[in-house]
């Protein structure tokens, strides 16, 4: 753990690195199964294949990453080498996911399903690291919760080119510069992508004193024996247990938001592309909003009550809201709803990692920070990528039309239903598990004690 004083700078370019990944992360989750069915004319079912099993196989590469830079010896840290290693195949890969090709269909399957697998796995090469680094910044309870605050405000921006710009600058690029939708469509990914880069380089340089040199410590030699024992010992960590099935059902309602909105608000409500960005923008500002009170509630009490106490209010909201009539306003309400119960999660689901480092060298001595890191984010990317599987079959299943303009109305039920009454269903789960958490405030500052203590 790094002795140095934590700075409001110290957060700052530690929280611009997750720019980088809220924006290739958002633009991949919200469009690319509606680019692949409504641009480049693929089936919904086939899209939904490709996006979702393409996601669940480059889960595999998340317990090597964390793994590896556990165990790093280099002379840029154990984090900050694969930020350096993920930049390239992650931009690449992503503007080459917003490109059609032409060819037969299962050549295309295969073509994007494997630009989908070398996309994720390039994501997890870098933010697996970047999370496990921000552990080592400080090990105060209210710190770290100031820390995610920070870094969840600052990641918006990341989150707006992903969700919010996309399809206003899309329509944009087509009227000012007369180009095609595909091409259109590619410039943006490459954009994004382009502004990723840059954010990587800027945590990459100023997290050096909190990343130092570990080249003079022995090498460990890469065992898939050794790495298999660390995740086993993790698994077998109840909080860990718990924390991973309590994800479970949140990330996948994630999942299916995200991307089913954007088939909600077009089909459905039949906005223009400003109208769609307005909302999905809004869900950006609601967020940065409640960040607030997730912040001051969780220093006042315990997280996993904020996290449950949100998710109830919005799967409640999301229940009634799925019987009322569809218009702006209730888009605006889903939004709201949605963010703030996302804010609570993944502003506070690192800092509840972070707890768990500290249960884990607490009871088995040692501290192995990007494996707990890369197990969560090896669950959530497979969550991640059973929900687009999932909403494929629905939209295919539903009788949405590929490339069709208007939609029946059971695609529109199936849209809204994928939206809404599945995941009132999974987010009341969710928030019954996170209120069973059994790592409590009173229990993790005990915890941060005794090993200060220890090290004393």
């Amino acid at each position: 753990m790094n002795g140095e004083p934590l700075t409001k700078k110290d957060m700052f370019f530690y929280s611009v690195g997750g720019i980088a990944q809220a924006g290739s992360s958002c633009l991949v989750s919200s469009f690319l199964l509606f680019f692949f069915t409504s641009i480049a004319g693929i089936r919904p079912a086939a899209a939904g294949t490709i996006v979702g099993v393409g996601t669940i196989i480059s889960a595999a590469w998340n317990p090597v990453v964390g793994f590896l830079s556990d165990h790093a010896v280099t002379a840029k840290g154990r984090r900050r080498l694969f930020l350096l290693l993920a930049m390239l195949p992650l931009a690449v890969s992503t503007v080459l996911c917003f490109t059609v090709v032409q060819g037969s269909d299962g050549f295309r399957i295969l073509y994007y399903s494997l630009l989908v697998v070398i996309c994720k796995a390039s994501e997890a090469t870098y933010y697996s690291p970047w999370l496990a680094l921000g552990s080592t910044y400080t090990s105060d309870y209210d710190q770290r919760l100031e820390l995610r605050q920070i870094t969840y405000v600052v990641t918006q921006f990341g989150c707006v080119a992903g969700s919010s710009l996309p399809l206003v600058a899309v329509d944009r690029m087509q009227k000012a510069l007369g180009l095609t939708e595909a091409r259109a469509w590619q410039l943006m990914a490459l954009a994004i992508s382009a502004a990723g880069l840059v954010c990587i380089l800027i945590t990459y340089f100023n997290a050096k004193d909190r990343d130092p040199s570990t080249a003079d410590l022995p090498k460990t030699p890469f065992r898939l024996k050794a790495m298999l024992s660390d995740y086993i010992d993790i698994l077998k960590l109840k909080p860990m247990r718990h924390a991973l099935l309590a994800s479970f059902f949140f990330v996948v309602v994630q999942g299916i938001f995200g991307a089913a909105r954007v088939y909600y608000l077009n089909y459905n409500l039949m906005l223009s592309s400003a109208g769609c960005s307005f909302v999905i923008l809004m869900a950006t500002v609601f967020s940065i909003e409640a960040s607030v009170p997730v912040t001051a509630l969780s220093k006042k009490g315990d997280k996993k009550n904020v996290i449950a106490g949100f998710m109830a209010v919005n799967a409640v909201g999301f229940f009634i809201l799925m019987f009322l009539k569809d218009s702006i306003a209730s888009a605006l309400v889903i939004t709201f709803l949605f963010a703030h119960g996302s804010t609570t999660f993944w502003q506070l689901f690192a800092a509840i990692n972070y707890d768990i480092c500290e249960y884990d060298e607490y009871r088995n001595g040692v501290r192995r920070d990007g494996v707990v890191s890369s197990f969560s984010n090896l669950f959530n990317t497979v969550c991640a990528g059973l929900a687009s599987l999932l909403l494929g079959w629905i939209l295919q299943l539903s009788g949405f039309v590929e490339g069709q303009q208007v939609q029946s109305a059971s695609a529109q039920m199936g849209i809204k239903a994928s939206m809404l009454l599945l995941p009132a269903g999974m987010l009341l789960i969710s928030a019954f598990l996170y209120y069973r958490f059994p790592l409590d405030r009173k229990t993790v500052e005990h915890i941060v004690a005794e090993l200060k203590q220890k090290d004393s």
